[in-house]
C-alpha cells in the first residue's frame, strides 16, 4: 500500500512538473527536479515530452514527433537538437553547460520551410521580422540593400 502510494505521488510529481516546465520561460525547476523524469530510451516521442540524457542527466525536452525504435540510427537520439532541446537557468546554481546548436537544429515554426535537399532552413517568422525591419528602417522595402545602412 505505501508502494503504490509512493509510485502514485512520484506520477502526480511527474505530470506537474512537466506542465510547469513546458510552460516557464526560466527551466530552474525541472533542471533541479530532473530526477522525477524518465531516462531517454529508444522509443516513440511526442512534441513536450521531457526526458533525462542517460549520459549527463540533464533534461531534454522533444520538439518534433518522432519514432527511435524505427529509425535506429544515431540522428534519432537525444543528442539530436532537431529533435531535443536542452533546459538551460538563468540561475548559476542550477545552470547547465551551454551546447551549440548544430546545423541539424530547425525552427518548430509551422510556417517554415526547411530544404533537406540543399540543407537550408527559412524561418518565416524571421524573415517576416527582418521585412519589418527594413521596411522601418528604409520606409520602403530595398531587396538590394537589405542590412546595410
Amino acid at each position: 500500500m505505501i508502494a503504490d502510494a509512493l509510485e502514485s505521488l512520484i506520477r502526480y510529481a511527474q505530470r506537474k512538473l512537466s506542465e510547469e516546465a513546458k510552460s516557464a520561460d526560466d527551466k530552474m525547476m525541472a533542471i533541479s527536479c530532473s530526477g522525477l523524469f524518465r531516462s531517454w530510451k529508444r522509443g516513440v516521442y511526442e512534441t513536450g515530452d521531457i526526458r533525462v540524457d542517460p549520459d549527463n542527466g540533464y533534461p531534454y525536452e522533444c520538439i518534433a514527433p518522432h519514432d527511435s525504435i524505427v529509425n535506429t540510427g544515431d540522428d534519432y537520439t537525444i543528442k539530436n537538437r532537431a529533435l531535443w532541446k536542452p533546459y538551460h537557468s538563468r540561475s548559476p546554481r542550477w545552470a547547465l553547460p551551454w551546447e551549440t546548436p548544430t546545423e541539424r537544429t530547425i525552427c518548430t515554426d509551422p510556417e517554415s520551410i526547411w530544404s533537406g535537399l540543399m540543407g537550408l532552413h527559412i524561418c518565416a517568422r524571421r524573415i517576416q521580422i527582418l521585412a519589418q525591419r527594413n521596411i522601418r528602417r528604409h520606409g520602403r522595402w530595398r531587396s538590394n540593400q537589405c542590412g546595410k545602412e
